[in-house]
């Protein structure tokens, strides 16, 4: 072989060496809201984002609340974390000389606009929603926009912003116009510096959809995997759950149940039941305003890793007014078949519980027109939702009964008996 035939098949060699990298090369990630920075804060120097049209206002901001209540049921040490508050204009109608309540259908009435106000705990997404708009980006930069023309971009009369609030007092805001023509970016507009940006869809979607996007949905955020022992404690009564795996005849697979600690080769089913009807309860809605000391802790339950960390915590409470109705009626009554008597006539006083006549308002409900919401009976509380969280009447009487089953007479004796 000559050398110049040498020569030019390393030349060939290294040639298509060279195409097949340039062919195959990444190029430099954007991110997918964008490169340029309409302005930047640390999460942690964000007191609160919103967001703002003619028929809502929702804002999400930090607050301060106890981390992980202790085994003994006090508060451990306060964390911050992020809460939401979604505020609904509606258009409401009261005759002039009667209250809300009073009002009929042919009155000579007057509009009036009403607030309704819902507050709950922010989700993964929220969280994310929340960084995003600390460091603004956007799609394009257009530039200082002529204020004659803000109509081309939607942004003449529209009542649709951002605004970012930080401790240092430099706030920001971000006047959002029309989509972009054939996708679903936004134009927004700086109004102290009247630049014209592009905002990607991804940069603002959660929080323009409202609270369903940024809410928590969700009751633990951990790996099921790494659960090496639950502990529920109802008064004093302990159990110590550990899981274990079965075979399931039908499919042929193993399948996970859970076991006593103290006979941990042998499944117990009704202790796995219980634990999973306690971790379906979900709340119809949030409580900041209800604090321990009102509550008596019906169960609580402890999730522990194998080198002894506490990955999450449960637990579901009823207000001590409805324990000691319940103790008051069943005393009176001589007996609990007796409330259940009165209860069946109507008379929620005796049966401890506003439902038995009707009254979804107890069960956590509000009542229609009326902006004071009644106390609800049980709640629920985990390491995620950080405040109280109202459950409905019904879940929370049934779950009473099944602990007064699993645990013993007594220990969960609901407010009907």
């Amino acid at each position: 072989m000559s050398k110049e035939t040498i020569i030019y098949g390393v030349l060939l060699v290294a040639s298509l060496v060279f195409a097949y990298q340039t062919w195959t090369r990444e190029e430099a990630a954007i991110p997918i809201t964008g490169s340029e920075i309409v302005w930047s804060s640390p999460p942690e120097d964000v007191i609160a984002v919103t967001f703002d049209n003619d028929r809502s206002s929702l804002r999400i901001e930090w607050r301060t609340g106890s981390a992980n209540p202790s085994s003994t049921g006090q508060d451990g040490d306060e964390v911050q974390y992020l809460w939401g508050t979604d505020t609904r204009r509606k258009a409401g109608y009261v005759p002039p000389d009667k209250s809300e309540e009073q009002q009929g259908i042919n009155e000579n009435i007057t509009p009036r606009e009403k607030s309704v106000i819902t507050e709950f705990a922010i989700g993964r997404r929220g969280r994310e929603q929340f960084e995003k708009l600390a460091e603004l980006r956007a799609v394009r930069n257009l530039g200082k926009v002529d204020m004659d023309n803000l109509a081309r971009y939607g942004l003449d009369d529209s009542e649709e912003y951002i605004a970012v609030y930080t401790k240092d007092g430099n706030n920001r805001t971000l006047i959002l116009g029309e989509k972009v023509y054939g996708g679903g970016d936004r134009y927004g507009m700086d109004p102290d510096s009247e630049l014209l940006y592009v905002i990607a869809n991804a940069s603002i979607r959660d929080i323009v959809a409202g609270e369903a996007s940024v809410r928590l949905s969700t009751m633990h955020d951990f790996d099921e995997s790494l659960v090496a022992k639950v502990v529920l404690r109802v008064g004093k009564e302990v159990r110590e759950l550990v899981p274990i795996t079965v075979p399931n005849p039908t499919r042929k697979v193993e399948v996970k149940t859970w076991a006593l600690a103290s006979v941990p080769g042998k499944a117990d089913q009704t202790m796995a039941n219980f634990l999973r009807s306690i971790e379906s309860l979900r709340p119809s809605r949030y409580a900041p305003e209800v604090k321990a000391a009102d509550l008596d802790i019906m169960v609580s339950a402890e999730y522990f890793a194998a080198d002894g960390e506490r990955l999450a915590w449960f637990e579901l409470a009823r207000r001590k007014s409805a324990s000691a109705g319940a103790a008051a009626s069943a005393e009176g009554a001589g007996s609990a078949e007796a409330a259940g008597s009165a209860e069946a006539a109507g008379s929620a006083e005796a049966a401890g519980s506003a439902e038995a006549a009707g009254s979804a308002e107890a069960a956590g409900d509000s009542k229609a027109g009326d902006s004071k919401k009644a106390d609800a009976v049980y709640y629920v509380r985990t390491e995620l939702t950080h405040t109280y969280a109202a459950i409905s009447y019904n879940l929370g009487n049934r779950t009473a009964q099944d602990i007064e089953q699993v645990f013993g007479p007594a220990t969960g004796a609901s407010p009907t008996e």
